[in-house]
Parts: structure tokens; C-alpha cells; sequence
């Protein structure tokens, strides 16, 4: 006959998956581990982040196999907690006897939520937000605001800073593809906190990285972009590393910033200047690998076609630059038209019904980052503007996106109102075409009056007597430039558009693009080099850098131009991981 607490272990051991013999006596101490494999659409994920809330140190990332096996608490209830990338996750329920084994079996990964919310605070850049349990930190910007990208469930913040008591808000609910928002937090000064002199500061990045990302480049091929095209080209390395060292699984298109026109028909051999090549206009994907046989000042630009390069992924990314041949997609030649469309050019391109040529590119659980590069504003849709006007020209673009011309009137000779589509329905547009709108970024290389504060860019007129009528007074000169076309014009709606969007917003007038690519990058992935501080260090040589709790002592540099820390190519922290970076800073 079995005694009666052996017949208790049997029918608790029934009751729990994967539960065997346990040597605790109490069955919730200790630890045990937890199995499954993380999938999307029934196949495995690779380099998913996976850990239990709660206990983040022991977290791992799946291999291509899906698999997990991981130490975790002895507990009922117990989260786990997965993350592909930015936009899948999850959260499931389990429980576990010390020393058992938990199988979880195949689990779907699906659409992850947003959580934003508002930190009141003199300085919100120097403050932190924590969600409890996970290794996920973010630093509000100057607006105060935070989000984090999260699988459904309830989570715990925690809000901080220097000199401030720490708040907490709990209980806060994410629902998947949705974004939710918590309530505005205020932060109270600590009454025994003090400073003299110097004090320790301690700043904590979450590393991003890994998942989908599609990428659409929109390149100004007017007439004027034979040295910027150039200098993108040459600097587009900076772009791919950082997707090949975040594990991204990412594709590349390129469209030019031409749609076709009264004023800007297709080419034949009467017209041969501003006119429609054969493809990578209106919206359809580059799939010409364009050389520039001649100089900066006179380009001679020659094309092979090639179909297989008009999606670029790891496989072909030669096809986007190939700095041996110094020939690929991004160099689309300076035969484009004169008034600049990229934002419709991306709506075309992006939209499936009207451009089919592109219609796999997209994919629903991708970021999508889109990338202009011009030295012009945008155009508008074909229609906005009167085109071929006398005395005005292309200059009828920058009227009708300040809303006035440079006499104060409101409509061309024609009566056409200065006004072009407004620059909200294509973030509209954008955000539309993901479960979670903030996935999606816009960023620009355009020209800016003030790199540090783009806000202050404008469209201004003045009076040109040689040519006897208004100009766009330049935003921006390259410097060293000393060719025909070293300056930008104000780009009044690419910047609003980056803005709306969380996107960089980078000068053109420069010579080299490697560190504006190094930044977009960042922002269009989420996975960083660089690593911008919200004080100034004491003493540079006293930073200390630690990943995943551990420091750190090469491979990586001090930009005090940029008050970053920079890590060099083949150093920087891994998918997921948290970067602390350590020093000593003046008293405010």
C-alpha cells in the first residue's frame, strides 16, 4: 500500500509539466529549466532574445534551430519572455518545481505593442526609464518622451535620475500592434542628495539589433548630385556593417526622387536632360548599376541592367556599391528631373497596387527605415505645382512649400495656389503600413541651415539681378567643395517628415557621409556604434565601458566632438545586450 504523501508527490508531479523526482522539499524553491523553440509561422527563429522576467542575467539568444534552454526560478507563474528584433514578441505562463524541467514546446512569436509615455523633468535627456525585470532601458528625449517596443502583458517601470527620488508606475498593459500610453511622471528632488565638485554618473543603453528590416533609399538624381552620390556610395560601407553585425536579415531598394511629368517626360532622343529613365523612376526600383565615367564637374554615367539587383540583401550587396567596379543602384545618374517628388516617389514605390516591380519587398513584420538623399526640398505630388513656368521654374516647389512666393502672393500666374500635399498624410502613409506605426523611421541627408537644431531651416528669397528674378537663398555649402553645385537648398519637408517620424536628420554639405550613415543606421535599426552621453565627462581617460556587466577595455574610442563613446567596426556590443558606461562628471 503507498503512504499517503507518496500518492501527494504523484498526483502534484501530474499536475506539473515536466515535473520528475525533486529533492526540495518544498516544491517552489530553488531552480530548474525551462526548453522550446521560438517560431514564426511554425519555422524556427534565429538570434531571438529569450529570459525570465525577472531574472534577465540568465538570458540567451536561440540559434538557427529556434531552440532555448535556460536556468530559471523555481515558481508558478513564472513569464517568459521572448523578443525578435523590434517587432515580434511574446510573453507565456509557466510553472516550475525546483531542479524540474519545463518543455514550452514551439512558441509563436507575433506583433509587439508600444509603450510611451512622458516624463516631466527640467532635463528629461538625463533621466532613465527601466522596465523591471527585463535588461530593456531608454532615455527620454527633450520633449520628455520614452517608448519601449514590448510583447503583450503587464509591465513595471521604473523612471529615474540623478538628484531625483525614483518613481514607479505599475500595472502598465501593452496589447499587440497597439500603442499604449501612461500617464504623465514628474520626478521629486532628493532632499539628501548632494554634489560637490564632481560626481559619478552611470548611463545604460539597451542594444537593439537582430529581426527584419527593409530599407528604401530615395536618391535626388537631378542634375546637381553627381558629388553627393558619390560620397554616399563611398560611405554606404558604415551603413551595411552595422546590419551585418546586428544579425539583421535585411533588404535594400533604391528609387530616385523623379516621377513623371508634364515637365518631366520620359526619355527619347529628343530629350535626353531632366527627363524619365527606363527604370528607377516613379517609384520603380533601380535595377541599373550606374558608373560615372568622367568627373565631378563633367559625369559621364554609364548603366548595365541587371533585374536580380533591384532587391539588395547580403547575398548581392555588391549590387548596391561594388567600390572595386565604383559602379552599383545608388549611383542614379544626374539625367533626372528638376522637380524633386521623393515623398511621392515613395508612396509609389511602396504601394503595391500601383508599382507591382516592387511588390515583395515589403514584409509585415519588418522595420522599414527610408532614407533620402538630396540637396533639394520636396515637389509635392505631380499636380501640386504649375510646372514650366517663366522666371520661376523649379523654384515654383519652394513657393508652394513655404506657402508663399517671394512677393508675398499666395497663388502662381496661373492661380494655382501655392500649397503642396501636406507632409503629415505621408507619415500617415508610413505609419499605416505596419501593425506598430513605430516601426517606421524617415531619415534625411539634406541640406540644413543648422545641423545641430534643424528646426531653424526655412525657405528665404532673395533677389538674383544677373538672372533678373528670386532665388532660394542656400541652406548649406560643402566645405573644401570648390565644383559648380557645392551647396543645398533648405529641405523644409524632408525635415518635417524625419521629425514626425523619430528619423536622423543628417547635412549633406559634407564631404564624407561615413558618420551620418553610422547614425541613420542606428536609427533605422535600432543596433548602434556610437553612443552618445547627456554630460560631459571629467576626464575622458577615466570612462569605463561595460557590456553585459562585464568591462570592457578595447575596441572602442572617445569622440569628444560628439560626446560619444564609438566602438570600432567588429566591436560593437552584441544584439540585446546592455551597454553601462561609466564616468565622472561636474556638479550642475
Amino acid at each position: 500500500m503507498k503512504k499517503p504523501y507518496l500518492l501527494l508527490v504523484t498526483i502534484f508531479c501530474a499536475s506539473v509539466v515536466g515535473c520528475g523526482l525533486l529533492s526540495n522539499s518544498i516544491f517552489w524553491e530553488g531552480y530548474g529549466t525551462v526548453t522550446g523553440r521560438i517560431v514564426v509561422d511554425g519555422e524556427p527563429v534565429d538570434n531571438a532574445l529569450v529570459f525570465v522576467l525577472g531574472e534577465p542575467e540568465k538570458r540567451m539568444t536561440t540559434g538557427p534551430d529556434g531552440l532555448f534552454d535556460i536556468v530559471a526560478p523555481a515558481g508558478e507563474g513564472n513569464q517568459l519572455v521572448a523578443i525578435w528584433g523590434a517587432s515580434l514578441g511574446l510573453r507565456e505562463s509557466f510553472d516550475l518545481a525546483g531542479e524540474a524541467h519545463a518543455k514550452l514546446g514551439d512558441l509563436e512569436v507575433k506583433s509587439v505593442g508600444v509603450l510611451k509615455g512622458t516624463l516631466d523633468h527640467p532635463e528629461p535627456n538625463q533621466a532613465e526609464v527601466s522596465v523591471d525585470g527585463t535588461p530593456f532601458v531608454s532615455r527620454p528625449g527633450n520633449d520628455g518622451v520614452y517608448s519601449f517596443f514590448l510583447p503583450s502583458g503587464k509591465w513595471d517601470l521604473t523612471l529615474s535620475a540623478t538628484g531625483y527620488v525614483d518613481q514607479q508606475i505599475n500595472d502598465v498593459d501593452t496589447d499587440s500592434g497597439q500603442t499604449g500610453t501612461t500617464q504623465t511622471i514628474s520626478l521629486p528632488q532628493d532632499p539628501d542628495y548632494s554634489c560637490v565638485d564632481t560626481e559619478n554618473r552611470v548611463e545604460r543603453f539597451s542594444q537593439g539589433g537582430s529581426g527584419l528590416v527593409d530599407i528604401l533609399f530615395l536618391v535626388d538624381n537631378s542634375g546637381s548630385m553627381v558629388g553627393e552620390q558619390n560620397a554616399l556610395a563611398t560611405s554606404i560601407e558604415q551603413f551595411t556593417s552595422v546590419l551585418e553585425e546586428g544579425d539583421l536579415d535585411y533588404r535594400i531598394a533604391v528609387v530616385t526622387t523623379g516621377m513623371e511629368s508634364v515637365g518631366c517626360p520620359y526619355c527619347d532622343a529628343m530629350i535626353t536632360a531632366a527627363c524619365m529613365n527606363e527604370t528607377g523612376e516613379t517609384g520603380r526600383f533601380q535595377d541599373r548599376l550606374g558608373k560615372n565615367n568622367g568627373t565631378v564637374d563633367d559625369p559621364d554615367y554609364v548603366y548595365t541592367g541587371d533585374t536580380d539587383c533591384r532587391v539588395v540583401n547580403k547575398d548581392n550587396l555588391s549590387c548596391f556599391y561594388d567600390p572595386v567596379e565604383e559602379k552599383g543602384t545608388v549611383l542614379v545618374g544626374v539625367q533626372g528631373c528638376g522637380y524633386e517628388r521623393g515623398l511621392a516617389a515613395m508612396r509609389t514605390a511602396l504601394s503595391v497596387l500601383v508599382n507591382t516591380y516592387n511588390s515583395d519587398f515589403l514584409r509585415d513584420t519588418a522595420r522599414l527605415a527610408v532614407i533620402v538623399v538630396s540637396d533639394e526640398d520636396d515637389c509635392g505630388e505631380v499636380g501640386d505645382v504649375t510646372e514650366g513656368l517663366p522666371g520661376i521654374s523649379g523654384n515654383v516647389c519652394y513657393y508652394a512649400a513655404k506657402g508663399v512666393g517671394p512677393e508675398g502672393e499666395f497663388e502662381d500666374p496661373q492661380g494655382k495656389s501655392y500649397q503642396l500635399t501636406p507632409v503629415v498624410e505621408y507619415a500617415q502613409f508610413l505609419e499605416g503600413l505596419k501593425a506598430v506605426p513605430a516601426l517606421v523611421t524617415f531619415s534625411a541627408v539634406v541640406g540644413l541651415s543648422d545641423p545641430n537644431d534643424p528646426s531653424t531651416t526655412s525657405i528665404e528669397y532673395f533677389w538674383d539681378a544677373t538672372k533678373n528674378r528670386y532665388q532660394i537663398e542656400d541652406a548649406c555649402i560643402t566645405p573644401t567643395c570648390t565644383g559648380v553645385f557645392c551647396f543645398a537648398e533648405p529641405a523644409t519637408r524632408y525635415i518635417k517628415l524625419a521629425q514626425l517620424t523619430n528619423g536622423a536628420i543628417e547635412t549633406i554639405c559634407q564631404e564624407d557621409f561615413s558618420e551620418a550613415m553610422l547614425r541613420i543606421s542606428g536609427v533605422s535599426t535600432g543596433f548602434r556604434r556610437k553612443f552618445e552621453l547627456n554630460q560631459v565627462p571629467a576626464d575622458s581617460a577615466e570612462i569605463e565601458v561595460f557590456v553585459d556587466s562585464q568591462q570592457v577595455s578595447i575596441g572602442w574610442n572617445w569622440e569628444p566632438e560628439k560626446n560619444s563613446v564609438v566602438f570600432d567596426e567588429s566591436f560593437a556590443p552584441p544584439p540585446y545586450s546592455l551597454v553601462e558606461i561609466r564616468y565622472e562628471t561636474a556638479c550642475n
